[in-house]
């Protein structure tokens, strides 16, 4: 049987006992006294030091100042994180979503404003920013519509003719990009009873902003002023005077007049038509008041003064004339007559060589001689001889009478003439007013 060796375990207890009483060899002494730790002290080991805390916060902002950010963007902003430690190192989070579909285009998330920060005894915020990506390039677009004064009056609807002018829309535009608007082709557009006058576009150029650009302009209505009041008809009747009694012209003379109504503001109303009778020019629907009515006199003729049977004056070219409205028709005249042929010189003597009265007229004595065969020429006679007995002092006496005498006969023939054609006037005139 082997025997313990009970020494060393011992002598191993006894050290540790020196160790733990202060060095004391014994049981029986009094242990060494341990200082108590502060009361805060103790808390402080149970429950961990109270230090500062600080604040981790988000924001998101849109690329263009003025555009606002979906809501769906909005909601996708990372929640503020309280009681984050001084000195701790933050990593901002990525939004839930970097690409949100809204009205014209895509919002996508371009990034926070720092990658990291550390809470250095103040709170820390970061910024993301999203930009707008359109679909498609924006345009713009032009729009019509009567102004508020011509929808009052009833002018409410634009016609075809001023929707027509409308300008093409302007694309391939982005944020940013300043519109110049074009004119319409034409600013005044006639329509019946008036015109539709272009007001102007309400801006001057202006700048896309937030998408797409609907601009607006307005026509307002012009009503024509009141119309003149006119004559349905007024008719201008040419006639001729022949024989002291009246005729009508042919339809190659009234061709050579081309009669007007001149206004005082140089307008000129010409005839429509000439009537049935081949001898009356009318004219249709011609505004009340004064004209002066000029035509040109036809070759050969020129204008006879005169009453017509109704007792009103003929008139001639340039005349003024005052035109009244309304249907009854109003009536000129002119009168005409051929220009007469230049009087033939006293014809030669009776072919039996004597007067009326069957007398030998006397021979005309000329100083000089003349030329042969000249009518009405003075023949010399050889056998004479001149002096102052062969000048030309007066007519023989007898020459003289016969003279007198031609022209009485000439003159009653004449008077037997007027009678006859006043006469004839006067039967005419009669029938006329019949």
């Amino acid at each position: 049987m082997r025997k313990r060796k009970a020494a060393p375990a011992i002598a191993l207890c006894l050290a540790a006992a020196m160790c733990l009483g202060g060095g004391a060899a014994f049981a029986d002494e009094p242990p060494a006294t341990v200082p108590e730790a502060p009361a805060a002290e103790a808390a402080g080991a149970l429950s961990g030091a109270a230090e500062a805390s600080y604040t981790v916060s988000y924001e998101f902002k849109s690329s263009v100042a003025w555009r606002t950010l979906n809501q769906e963007v909005k909601d996708l902003l990372p929640a503020a994180q309280a009681d984050v430690a001084d000195g701790t190192r933050v990593v901002p989070p990525a939004p839930a979503a970097t690409e949100v579909r809204g009205d014209g285009g895509v919002w996508r998330f371009q990034g926070w404003d720092k990658a990291e920060a550390t809470v250095d005894g103040a709170d820390v915020r970061f910024v993301g920013t999203w930009k707008m990506e359109q679909y498609k390039p924006l345009f713009a677009d032009y729009h019509f519509s009567p102004s508020t004064k011509s929808g009052a009056a009833g002018h409410d609807r634009l016609p075809k003719e001023v929707l027509d002018l409308l300008p093409a829309p302007i694309e391939g535009l982005k944020d940013g990009d300043v519109v110049h608007h074009p004119q319409p082709a034409r600013t005044e557009v006639e329509v019946d009873g008036g015109k539709w006058v272009f007001d102007g576009w309400p801006m001057g150029d202006t700048s896309v902003m937030k998408g797409n650009l609907g601009t607006y302009a307005s026509w307002t209505f012009v009503e024509d002023a009141p119309a003149p009041a006119t004559a349905k008809r007024v008719q201008f009747s040419v006639h001729l005077l022949v024989d002291g009694g009246r005729d009508y012209p042919d339809a190659a003379l009234l061709g050579e007049m081309k009669p007007a109504l001149v206004s005082a503001d140089g307008a000129r109303v010409e005839p429509s038509r000439i009537l049935a009778n081949g001898f009356t020019f009318e004219f249709a629907d011609v505004p009340e008041g004064e004209y002066t009515l000029e035509f040109s006199l036809p070759q050969g003729y020129r204008f006879a003064a005169g009453e017509t049977a109704s007792m009103g004056a003929y008139v001639d070219s340039g005349s003024r004339v005052q035109v009244k409205a309304g249907n009854v028709v109003r009536n000129f005249y002119t009168r005409l007559q051929q220009v007469p042929a230049t009087l033939p010189p006293a014809g030669p003597a009776e072919p039996d060589g004597k007067d009326g009265a069957g007398k030998e007229p006397p021979r005309r004595s000329v100083e000089g001689g003349g030329n042969s065969g000249q009518r009405g020429r003075a023949s010399q006679d050889p056998s004479k001889k001149s002096g102052p007995a062969s000048s030309v002092k007066a007519l023989p006496k007898t020459g003289d009478e016969s003279g007198i005498a031609a022209l009485a006969a000439a003159g009653a023939a004449c008077a037997a003439a007027a009678s006859l054609a006043l006469a004839r006037r006067a039967r005419r005139d009669r029938e006329s007013e019949d």
